[in-house]
């Protein structure tokens, strides 16, 4: 009998001791989440870096009753006191003054280190004699940091028996790097708040440096008129100067505020632990935005100042029509302000000559053209931007000097019936919630009107609502005075190239049918082919061959294909036929080395006006 129940109490003891250490754990783990959760608290509501790294060190001194706590800076061998805390009344100057030997640093890792203070000589460290005698415990935490680049927190306790810290090391480390990369995000708030007051000063100072110098010409030009004659010179056509600064700073300081706050507050969430690469990437793309719309804004500004100072000089060159609206389309099409559009295309339309060179100050061109497509692009959510240009339907194709017809198109919300001419007008702005990302100070197409009548061009719109906006730019007498083509012989009154040789490339037997029809009064030697091996295999047997009509569309080798390797062989004239020729098929024909190109429905006259420029030797 007595055997039983000395099993039970056995029994019994172990039970008892196994919930004892179970109320034991339960207890440490409450310890662990009420420390993670009160001092995260105080980590996220910290504004400033001396409240973060003071709030931080009493918060876990005051849970875990640690009496004494400081936060070093190791410079040069040295500490540097970066905040300190004392459970006592303040303590005496020099009390956290602390020493080392090289022990010390090489002693340390990235792993924090407990020690009894015995032994804290041997570790290589040396406390102040006042600090010294009290502690019987030092926890250290090393950390490192962008700002910080080394230095540790470290714990000092006084009470007998064991540390109070060690059992809890693991979940002091994780607070202490959550403080690092706060310290981390309020020095970089503080640097970027820093940069962007003194990018703001620099451009209110300039853009005041501006206002006055155009304040200085309008008296001057004032002074020139008789003070009977009334006659408004004023640099701002509807507004008195100081109205006009005010307007001015005003809105620019709002335009440049609004994308420096998403900078910076991207630029914080950036430093979120664990942020997923997607959010990254997307943050990113935001920040650049962000700065494309601050630079956008600035521009703008400086650009209409200078245009009312009247410094702006026009520097006209000749250069070729196509490459230039290509890559202008190009330089749109991996915009970051345009991919945000993702159901937006960006469409290319050039109906002129693909040889066409025209006279113009190239850089203003695209600076109209550009502010026109930033406007199509803030207010177009999906649908299409097309951009363009032709002859001017008042001008006669056959005029030396045509004027040249460029063109905006967009599906975008449109411009409302009663705003009128008044979107040309400075700081105007339509504002539409789809437009709320890309910003801007209401100058864009200002600046447009303004540079295309000093270019002698004009800008109008047709615009409705839901439906989209034309922006059309006329410019005159774009085209360079150029020696005169040779007329090609005629024989009652048409075109004769006869013992020309001309290959057509077409699968469609009623397009070759066409074709030959529109060039059987020439007299000229026809050639078919039917796709892009046969073309490839007739110019290698033929090298006197002395134009090449391609279709794009051709079966097994494409009419692209087979011209850029025609071009390898020969350097032969090549129009190329397309049902389309904008956006990226446009760019295509001009990269293989077409010639030319006429799009379906082929237009007789312009296809033989084609073949006579590239065939007929200049007189």
């Amino acid at each position: 009998m007595a055997e039983k129940q000395d099993a039970v109490i056995n029994e019994l003891k172990l039970r008892i001791r196994l919930l004892e250490k179970q109320n034991e754990q339960q207890a440490g783990r409450m310890e662990e989440k009420l420390l993670m959760w009160l001092v995260s608290d105080t980590i996220m509501e910290a504004n400033n870096t001396t409240d973060l790294l003071k709030n931080v060190l009493e918060r876990i001194s005051v849970i875990l009753d640690i009496p004494y706590s400081c936060c070093y800076q190791i410079n040069s061998g040295k500490f540097e006191i970066l905040s300190s805390y004392s459970q006592s009344d303040p303590v005496a100057e020099g009390f956290f003054n602390i020493s080392h030997t090289d022990t010390f640093l090489v002693s340390l890792s990235e792993n924090p280190v407990f020690i009894a203070s015995k032994e804290l000589n041997q570790f290589g460290l040396k406390l102040n004699s006042g600090l010294g005698a009290l502690t019987r415990f030092a926890s250290i935490f090393p950390f490192e940091s962008i700002y910080n680049p080394f230095g540790v927190f470290i714990f000092f306790e006084t009470q007998k028996g064991e540390s109070k810290l060690q059992p809890l090391g693991l979940v002091i480390r994780h607070l202490i790097q959550m403080t690092v990369e706060k310290l981390e995000n309020l020095n970089l708030q503080q640097e970027l708040k820093d940069l962007n007051y003194s990018f703001e000063s620099r451009v209110a100072e300039r853009a005041q440096k501006l206002l006055k110098e155009q304040q200085k010409q309008v008296q001057e030009t004032e002074a020139k008129f008789s003070p009977k004659e009334d006659v408004i010179t004023s640099v701002i056509s509807s507004a008195p100067p100081d109205k006009f600064d005010t307007l001015f700073m005003r809105n620019i300081g709002v335009e440049v505020r609004t994308p420096v706050n998403g900078i910076l507050g991207f630029a914080e969430l950036l430093r979120e632990p664990g942020l997923k690469e997607s959010f990254q990437n997307n943050y990113i793309d935001i920040i650049k935005s962000c700065g494309k719309s601050m630079l956008k804004v600035i521009d703008d500004a400086v650009d209409y100042a200078y245009l009312k100072s009247d410094k702006i000089r026009l520097n006209p060159t000749v250069f070729a029509l196509a490459p230039f609206l290509t890559e202008l389309y190009d330089t749109y099409k991996i915009d970051e302000l345009f991919k945000q559009r993702e159901n937006l295309e960006l469409k290319l339309n050039i109906n002129v000559n693909g040889n066409a060179s025209i006279r113009a100050d190239r850089d203003r061109l695209k600076q109209v053209l550009s502010n026109l497509i930033w406007n199509s692009i803030k207010f177009t959510s999906h649908g299409f931007i097309e951009i363009g240009c032709n002859l001017s339907n008042d001008s006669n194709p056959d005029d030396k000097q045509p004027d040249l017809l460029f063109f905006v198109k967009d599906t975008g919300v449109g411009i409302p019936e009663e705003t009128g001419q008044s979107v040309f007008d400075p700081f105007y702005k339509i504002e539409y919630e789809i437009s709320s990302l890309y910003g801007g100070m209401g100058l864009g197409l200002t600046i447009a009107s303004e540079l295309s009548e000093l270019m002698g061009g004009k800008i109008w719109f047709n615009s409705k609502q839901n439906e989209g906006t034309q922006f059309y730019f006329k410019l005159p007498n774009a085209f360079p005075d150029a020696p005169s083509e040779k007329k090609p012989k005629s024989k009652n009154g048409l075109y004769n190239w006869k013992n020309k040789k001309f290959l057509i490339v077409e699968d469609d037997e009623m397009s070759y049918i066409y074709l030959r029809e529109i060039l059987k009064s020439t007299e000229a030697d026809l050639f078919l082919a039917k796709d892009g091996h046969e073309a490839v295999k007739f110019v290698r047997n033929n090298p006197d061959i002395d134009l090449v009509l391609m279709d794009i569309k051709l079966p097994g080798m494409s009419g692209l294909e087979a011209t850029g390797i025609i071009k390898s062989i020969i350097n032969v004239p090549v129009i190329v036929q397309t049902a389309y020729a904008m956006a990226d098929d446009y760019k295509r024909i001009l990269e293989t080395g077409c010639d030319d190109y006429v799009t379906k429905p082929i237009n007789r006259k312009k296809l033989l006006k084609s073949i006579a420029r590239l065939i007929e030797a200049p007189e």
